[in-house]
């Protein structure tokens, strides 16, 4: 009888991708293993019948495609104020939905089975369904607030509400996307590739559409192809200047106009002039707010008898341009959006941000990693480890020019690590995913830039022994000290999976030589977090060191390894810090995450 679970070693990851093609096929909807091992041969012998692909492999696509097909989830939980009013059953059958169509037909290439789908689109029609009717005439207003866990796919969730918004009738759509560049950078990527259709930074380029198209583009059609207006793209915010020069104005397009905004005040403001001096009847446009992350700085934290803050008080403003709104929260800790004091109203702005119309708390599929699995007693992943090798060499309580002389040698075992996890993930087929290491050690830039120097050295020092090394029979190898270091990591984290040392040794070079070191912060020496496949075909592999860059929203894709000194007790700081949970499919059993025993405890 064949074991499912031996050795296999897929570096080029053609198994990954056989598994992903026939996943698309099924649908999901087949669980009977004979018809799923007859279609991964039809797929092999129709598509890599240049492979040497062996039974042992179909069988072993088979297992992860069950296991993939079993992922389930539950529909969300929602509490509605009594003024909700059914629209949306009614309305249905005038609808077409072009967009959602076309969204749907993408996450299937996300990994999501069809019963997930299911659920995102009954959760989407509720969401729909409470904010209201964009055919409705008359002024209005909703305001609505979706929990989720910490990385469960609330971009997933808000992109199929866009999608059913824009065919509904909604006309103008903003996007708050957090407080940094980069994550709003990252957000515009989603949104192309999950609504616009094609990569918004080449829009004015005079290549072909083709080459432009992205995401849910691939599915487009000549004979009726529309898009949306991106007023912003992946790579610059809304300016002001360029969209006057444009003489464009909401009215001239037939589709909905989309803006991704940071949540910034001066870019709030910009919007707003443009808005007001760009643009008669503004009335005439039902527009959908989506505020990603909205119980950070969206909240007004002022006393009741002062004006409202600077950024909660753009987007009440942006909010009353339009006669016709909904506003949408999202984020996984809403303390501070449910204690807002619903009864608070200022004469000017109208009515606070508070959730007044219903709050929905949405499900996560079966095969996320959350704080139960991690960090409960019962949890069945353990891949905590923690640290108490730093104080000597960066006090959790530090001064911005307490530079440390050396690093811990817990973060070496970390940078180690991380380059055996890229090894593993390699030979298990994962060579062309993303993988990168999360640093998080410290609030100031200039400690940030520091240790990134000395992390580079060290992964310099790393690369070097592997190169001169990984070919030579183990004794010879491990006559180098960091080869020894390698060795002595893998028997500690690494020796119960299932590859040999002699395999894992052959594999260093391939997999330490694509990895660098970069920061993400508010410095000038900050470089972006960037995941695009056009840039990077065969994944990327990145250790990035930050502070609060990293600490909210912004994924790190393929995170496998988080190094976290910080001396925060706030719990929705430490739920949002790591980026600890997420997808891990294949790889959750060799993450690692290096804490502190307090942090742990907290």
């Amino acid at each position: 009888m064949t074991d499912l679970n031996a050795q296999i070693t897929d570096p080029a990851g053609v198994l990954e991708k056989i598994e992903d093609g026939v996943a698309i096929l099924l649908d999901g909807g087949k669980k009977d293993r004979n018809a799923i091992i007859d279609f991964v041969r039809m797929v092999v012998n129709s598509q890599y019948s240049d492979h040497s692909i062996s039974e042992q492999e179909i069988l072993q696509i088979t297992k992860r495609l069950e296991k993939r097909f079993d992922i389930s989830m539950e529909i969300g939980n929602l509490l509605s104020a009594e003024t909700y009013t059914p629209w949306l059953d009614n309305a249905r059958k005038d609808i077409e939905w072009y967009y959602w169509e076309r969204y749907k037909r993408l996450l299937p290439d996300k990994k999501f089975n069809r019963k997930v789908i299911n659920v995102l689109d009954i959760d989407t029609d509720k969401i729909l369904d409470h904010l209201e009717n964009p055919q409705k005439k008359g002024g209005w207003k909703r305001k609505g607030l979706c929990v989720g866990h910490v990385q469960s796919g609330k971009t997933a969730n808000y992109l199929g509400v866009i999608c059913k918004a824009a065919d509904a009738g909604y006309k103008v759509i903003i996007v708050l996307a957090g407080l940094l560049s980069a994550l709003r950078n990252q957000t515009q990527e989603r949104i192309d590739e999950g609504f616009v259709g094609f990569d918004s930074s080449r829009q004015l380029e005079t290549t072909t559409l083709e080459e432009k198209l992205t995401g849910v583009g691939k599915f487009h059609d000549y004979s009726n192809w529309r898009s949306p207006v991106p007023l912003t793209t992946n790579s610059k915010d809304f300016d002001r200047a360029i969209a006057t020069q444009l003489r464009a104005q909401i009215s001239h397009f037939r589709e909905p106009v989309i803006f991704v905004l940071k949540k910034n005040v001066s870019i709030l403001k910009n919007l707003i002039d443009w808005l007001k001096n760009n643009n008669s009847e503004l009335n005439r446009f039902p527009m959908l707010l989506i505020d990603d992350e909205a119980d950070h700085a969206s909240i007004n934290t002022n006393k009741e008898d002062e004006d409202p803050t600077a950024t909660n008080r753009r987007i009440r403003e942006l909010l009353n341009l339009f006669e016709q709104n909904s506003y949408l929260g999202y984020t996984a800790t809403p303390f501070a959006n449910i204690f807002v004091n619903p009864e608070s109203d200022d004469e000017m702005l109208m009515d606070d941000l508070f959730p007044s119309d219903f709050i929905i708390s949405l499900d996560t599929p079966t095969n996320y990693i959350g704080a139960a699995r991690i960090f409960e007693n019962d949890g069945d992943l353990d891949i905590v480890r923690e640290i108490n090798d730093f104080e000597d060499i960066l006090p959790l309580n530090h001064k911005k020019d307490e530079f440390p002389a050396v690093l811990p040698p817990s973060l070496h075992e970390a940078v180690r690590t991380f380059i055996l996890v890229k090894a593993i993930r390699n030979l298990r087929g994962q060579g062309s995913s993303h993988n990168s290491m999360l640093i998080n050690i410290s609030r100031f830039t200039d400690i940030q830039s520091h240790v990134k120097w000395q992390v580079h050295e060290y992964l310099t020092e790393l690369r070097d022994a592997i190169k001169n090394h990984y070919a030579l029979p183990e004794k010879q190898a491990l006559s180098s000290s960091s080869m020894q270091e390698l060795k002595t990591t893998w028997v500690k984290e690494f020796f119960r999976t299932e590859f040999t040392w002699e395999k894992i040794q052959k594999e260093l070079r391939k997999a330490v030589s694509p990895i660098r070191v970069i920061e993400v912060n508010g410095s000038k020496n900050s470089e972006p977090l960037d995941y695009n496949r056009r840039d990077y075909p065969s994944g990327r592999s990145v250790i990035a060191i930050g502070g609060l860059s990293l600490s909210r929203r912004l994924t790190l894709e393929g995170l496998t390894i988080s190094y976290f000194l910080r001396n925060s007790i706030m719990y929705d700081t430490l739920m949002q810090m790591g980026r600890w949970f997420g997808y891990r499919p294949g790889f959750d059993d060799i993450c690692r995450i290096y804490m502190t025993a307090e942090a742990k405890s907290w």
